[in-house]
């Protein structure tokens, strides 16, 4: 059984990727953190965090759309092929998919300008006061930090068709680059003394490492992209009645779970204090790493659904999706398993270290909660392949109550109760309605296909 289980989780080259730029990210989180606690002041790290946290922002006015191009390049793609690092095939779809590509391309150029225009002068005020304190000099860094996130927008639009159209690998291979190009730069601004300036050395890198990528491996698909802009293919496609109506509520979908998963951490800190706070920020990140590891089978199999869709090859993208979800739960299951043990265990021989984190109970609570976003995440992108998005209502009834929950448990109960409160909701509240939601519209849309 043992031997059978392991065959079946056998990674492929796209989730062997996945899984280093996972492994990349978790070994990265303790480097920077001793690097910042040991060579910035307390004033340069509050700084800091408050950089990287504000401009996390810049890609709430994306809204959704990179989800929303990675949908649709999919069900064009199933007309369509690559030669000579272009696309290429029946012209009707080919058209299509450039014209959606070049208008959203010109949205990127609005959300980069706007995310300048908003991002610079609100940050440079929201830091003035503390900064002539502490004669802080942040007026250069943050300008050009916040400039070059808003370049590296530009790159999804690209990247997100690439993924649709087949090249997961290769996509992976590229945030996997990204990912450890931009703490190579960070560290080195670190370690060079460039304090405030190591946040936007490491941006060089999302902006960088694309545009080389992209002229290195589609350059064909750049010409298109540039003939698109010339010729003004965009008036093709109407944004309005076939971009927006998926785009706005994956948008409000993406916004709620943000928000609400952005709650846990204030409310503590506001009501129990910091100690209480850091406890569950450390006990997030612990459960989210089975979740993380686990999604990386279904990440990679995912954008290969709206093909499937296109082709109405319905029992080919039920095999993909069930034998995605059973290897992400598989690997969530003994992530976590393992997770719980190292953490007891902390409990009684490292009490130190196990006092940084939250009760067992409360860990297997927000594992629980992971359980069920593996779950959510493996139905929404069937669906989504389908290029609807039905999950909106549920997602927003969801936070709101979540959030009710959170702010009643952190003034008036413990942090246990947040999350034991966090898991019953999802468990029992919108994993039902989602199966639900699920089970009628892929019998409807199946059955009218």
């Amino acid at each position: 059984m043992l031997k059978k289980a392991l065959s079946f989780l056998r990674p492929d080259a796209a989730v062997q990727l996945m899984l280093l730029m996972r492994v990349v990210q978790f070994a990265s989180v303790p480097i920077t953190l001793l690097l910042v606690a040991t060579r910035f002041s307390p004033v340069t790290q509050g700084f800091y965090y408050t950089f990287t946290n504000i401009t996390a922002w810049t890609l709430v006015l994306e809204l959704g759309l990179g989800t929303v191009l990675t949908q649709f390049a999919s069900q064009e793609f199933a007309h369509l092929r690559w030669e000579h690092g272009g696309l290429a095939g029946d012209a009707g779809p080919l058209r299509h998919l450039i014209a959606i590509l070049v208008k959203a391309c010109r949205w990127y150029v609005v959300v980069a300008l706007l995310a300048v225009v908003v991002f610079v002068p609100g940050g440079l005020a929201f830091f003035r006061a503390q900064a002539e304190n502490y004669d802080v000099n942040y007026a250069i860094p943050w300008i050009a930090l916040v400039t070059l996130t808003a370049a590296g927008l530009m790159a999804i639009p690209l990247v997100a068709v690439l993924e649709g159209c087949g090249q997961v690998v290769d996509v992976t291979r590229l945030r996997l680059t990204q990912t450890m190009t931009a703490n190579a730069l960070l560290w080195c601004g670190i370690l060079s003394g460039q304090a405030l300036y190591a946040p936007a050395l490491a941006a060089i890198g999302p902006v960088l490492v694309p545009a080389i990528w992209l002229v290195w491996r589609y350059r064909g698909l750049l010409r298109q992209v540039a003939d698109g802009f010339v010729r003004h293919a965009e008036a093709a496609v109407s944004w309005r009645h076939e971009l927006l109506p998926m785009q706005w509520r994956i948008a409000v979908s993406w916004l709620a779970g943000f928000l609400v998963f952005s709650l846990f951490n204030p409310l503590l800190f506001r009501y129990q204090g910091a100690v209480v706070a850091g406890q569950m920020g450390m006990s997030l990140q612990l459960a989210a790493a089975p979740y993380l590891v686990g999604m990386s089978w279904l990440m990679t199999r995912a954008p290969r659904y709206g093909t499937l869709v296109r082709q109405r090859r319905w029992d080919e993208l039920d095999a993909a999706a069930r034998t995605g979800t059973l290897q992400a739960l598989l690997v969530w299951l003994g992530g976590s398993v393992a997770l719980l043990l190292v953490v007891a265990a902390a409990k009684v021989w490292f009490p130190s270290l196990g006092h940084r984190v939250l009760s067992v109970t409360a860990v297997a609570a927000l594992c629980v909660a992971n359980l069920v976003n593996i779950c959510m995440q493996s139905m929404a992108s069937y669906l989504r392949a389908h290029k609807a998005e039905p999950y909106v209502g549920i997602s927003v009834t969801t936070g709101v109550l979540v959030a009710t929950t959170c702010w009643v448990t952190a003034r008036s109960a413990t942090p246990l109760a947040m999350a034991i409160g966090y898991a019953v909701v999802t468990l029992l509240v919108e994993l039902p309605i989602a199966i639900a939601i699920f089970v009628r519209k892929r019998r409807e849309w199946h059955a009218y296909a």
